[in-house]
């Protein structure tokens, strides 16, 4: 719509330039017009000139005020409609509000009869509010008895449970030292059977150990075999005391010392490098042929002798114990 009044005031200022250009015009042909007949009629002329610059002014003033109006009247109808636009707008909000004041009555009508409801309630809440307190008083109380009753409960449980922890300690601390015991009891018993039956059967007890004499003869190797089937090995001799404990025998015996593996470093059957020794004079002296260790002769305090492993003679044997 706008656009359609912008289009005719452009018409209405073009009608109003074009009519002013041929009111120019029609002024020129006059001024000729005028100075031809100048020569004529000179008064005549100018009179008539006056009467035509004057219509011509009117005629632009009455142009003008004609444009002026339509103008005028173009603008009035798009702010009439612009206003009826408003108009129905503020009737569509007017009735929104109406719409909503009317609800938000309703609500207020609602709200005052819960209000009516609540306060009618009131007195009988606060009656009811009163005797709760009451009885949350009492359970108060009955809740603080309960608590220490709970409380002492408690500590004589805690003094009962650290009582049955210490009991269950030394009981469990018995039962070890009970099944220590009879280990150890049974360990003994199977022991003693054991010396016993070693005893019997011809086994000499000397400083821990259990020593066997052969009452026949054999290689170094098949004694070895024959104290190892027994429980134990060809003896090995730590220190002095042992030494003359195996002299009082007065026999050639075999003892758990070679050199086999390598010649010249002697060891005992259990591994062991010898470091104590009791070699007669001028022994070892046999060298690669003379690799197993005896006892020769019983005499002397140092009677150690290197002798063919093949060579047979009696033994003594060893086994580690207690009586």
């Amino acid at each position: 719509m706008a656009n359609g009044v912008h289009t005719e005031e452009f018409e209405l200022t073009m009608e109003d330039e074009n009519l002013c250009a041929g009111s120019a015009k029609s002024e020129a042909s006059l001024n000729r017009s005028g100075e031809e007949d100048e020569v004529t009629s000179v008064v005549s002329g100018r009179k008539l000139w006056r009467l035509v610059v004057v219509s011509f002014a009117l005629l632009c003033i009455l142009q003008a005020i004609f444009s002026i109006s339509l103008r005028i009247a173009f603008r009035n109808e798009a702010g009439f409609k612009n206003l009826t636009k408003q108009r129905d707008e503020l009737k569509r909000i007017n009735s929104d509000i109406e719409g909503r004041y009317k609800s938000l009555t309703e609500e207020r009508d609602e709200l005052k009869r819960i209000n009516f409801a609540i306060e009618a309630n009131s007195e009988n809440l606060t009656e009811e509010r009163d005797a709760l307190k009451k009885i949350n008083s009492d359970i108060v109380a009955s809740f603080k008895n309960l608590t220490e009753e709970r409380d002492e409960l408690k500590r004589i449980n805690f003094d009962t449970e650290a009582s049955r922890k210490n009991l269950t300690e030394q009981r469990d601390e018995l039962e070890r030292k009970l099944n220590i015991s009879d280990s150890q009891c049974h360990s003994l018993t199977e022991e003693s059977d054991k010396l016993k039956k070693r005893l019997k059967n011809g086994w000499l007890y000397f400083s821990g150990s259990f020593y066997y004499i052969s009452s026949n003869e054999k290689t170094w190797q098949e004694s070895r075999k024959d104290c190892i089937q027994k429980g134990a090995d060809l003896t090995i001799i730590n220190n002095r005391e042992e030494q003359n404990f195996i002299r009082q025998f007065k026999k050639y015996l075999w003892i758990g010392l070679t050199d086999i593996e390598t010649e010249g470093k002697w060891k005992w059957v259990d591994g062991t490098p010898l470091t104590r020794s009791f070699w007669d004079s001028k022994e070892p002296n046999g060298k690669t042929l003379e690799n197993c260790g005896q006892i020769k002769n019983p005499n002397l305090q140092n009677n150690w002798n290197d002798e063919r492993c093949s060579n047979t003679h009696n033994w003594i044997c060893e086994e580690k114990g207690s009586l």
